[in-house]
C-alpha cells in the first residue's frame, strides 16, 4: 500500500484529538442546555395552565411541576459540568498549541461570560433566591442568549477561524 511505510513522528500526536474533544464536549453542553430550557418551557406551560385551572393541566402528558423543576436544575448541572470540561480541554489546546491558556478572543470571552451566568444561576437557585418560575424564566432567558449569539462570536473569532 502507498504511503503506509512513511516516515512520521516518533511518537504519537494526540493534540488534534484535544481539539475534536474540546468541539464536542462543548457541543454536548449547548444540546443539554438547551434540554434543560426545554424542561424549563415546559415547566412554565404547565405553571400557567395550573394557575388559569385549564382543564388540559389534568389532562396532558406532561410531568408534575416538581419533576420539571428537578430535571431543569439536573440538566443545568450536567450542561454547565460539560462546558467546563468542554472550556479545559480548550484551554489544554490553546496552551499546547499558543503556550498560554488563554487569549483575549472573543469566543473565549464569551464563553466565560456564558459560563459565569449559568454558575450565578445555579449558585442562586441552590441558595433559594431563584426557584419555581424564575428559575424556569432564567433557564430559559439564558438559552436564549446563547442561541442569538453563538454563531456570532463564533465567526468573529480569530482562534476558530484562522
Amino acid at each position: 500500500m502507498p504511503a503506509l511505510d512513511t516516515r512520521g513522528p516518533a511518537e504519537p500526536q494526540f493534540w488534534q484529538g484535544l481539539a475534536s474533544l474540546h468541539a464536542s464536549v462543548t457541543l454536548l453542553a449547548y444540546g443539554t442546555l438547551g434540554l434543560a430550557a426545554l424542561a424549563a418551557t415546559m415547566h412554565l406551560t404547565q405553571i400557567h395552565d395550573l394557575k388559569h385551572r385549564k382543564l388540559r393541566a389534568f389532562s396532558s402528558f406532561l410531568p408534575s411541576v416538581q419533576r420539571l423543576e428537578r430535571v431543569t436544575t439536573w440538566l443545568v448541572v450536567a450542561g454547565f459540568a460539560l462546558l467546563t470540561v468542554g472550556s479545559m480541554f480548550g484551554a489544554g489546546w490553546l496552551r499546547h498549541e499558543k503556550g498560554t491558556a488563554f487569549i483575549a478572543d472573543p469566543k473565549i470571552i464569551w464563553t466565560a461570560v456564558v459560563w459565569l451566568g449559568y454558575a450565578a444561576l445555579l449558585v442562586a437557585h441552590w441558595r433559594g433566591v431563584r426557584t419555581g418560575r424564575r428559575f424556569a424564566w432564567s433557564v430559559v432567558g439564558a438559552f436564549a442568549f446563547v442561541m442569538l449569539t453563538f454563531w456570532g462570536t463564533n465567526l468573529i473569532s480569530p482562534i476558530h477561524h484562522p
